[in-house]
């Protein structure tokens, strides 16, 4: 439990850098007399909102995840990788769907087919991939009977 917590918080600071640097406006772009933030301050916003998103959603989804694919054998690392990398994408896909759909329902309104729907998805990908990497990084555990080869 501890490792995937510790996999949900450095998942976290990675996503949220690498949103603040995609939505970072460079010095020779910028308008004068306009405040921009600085970097480490637009990547703890989006920490703010992606921390409990993490934490709820990537760990569960996560524990889900090695439930389902440890019950099949792998002939090859490459299509156990390729497996949980669709699994992942689906799970983060859906998580932020249901994220989106308690922001949305929160306000009052609920938004079914709209730009920030797909947004939502592509960033609910990205979130979860970066999961799905970084647990491969902290070296997931396998069972036995399903070790690659």
């Amino acid at each position: 439990m501890i490792k995937k917590i510790i996999i949900a918080l450095l998942s976290t600071i990675l996503f949220s850098f690498l949103m603040a640097y995609l939505n970072h406006v460079p010095v020779s772009e910028r308008e004068p007399n306009v405040y921009y933030s600085p970097l480490w301050s637009t990547a703890m916003i989006f920490a703010m909102y992606s921390l409990p998103v993490y934490l709820i959603g990537g760990i569960s989804s996560s524990y889900l995840i090695d439930k389902l694919v440890g019950q099949k054998t792998f002939d090859s690392k490459w299509k156990r990788y390729l497996t949980e990398f669709i699994i992942y994408g689906i799970f983060g896909v859906v998580v932020a769907f249901i994220f989106l759909m308690v922001l949305t329902i929160s306000e009052g309104e609920a938004y079914l087919i709209t730009n920030s729907l797909l947004n939502f998805m592509t960033l609910g990908l990205l979130a979860s991939l970066i999961f799905y990497h970084v647990s491969l990084i902290f070296g997931k555990k396998r069972n036995s009977t399903n070790e690659l080869r």
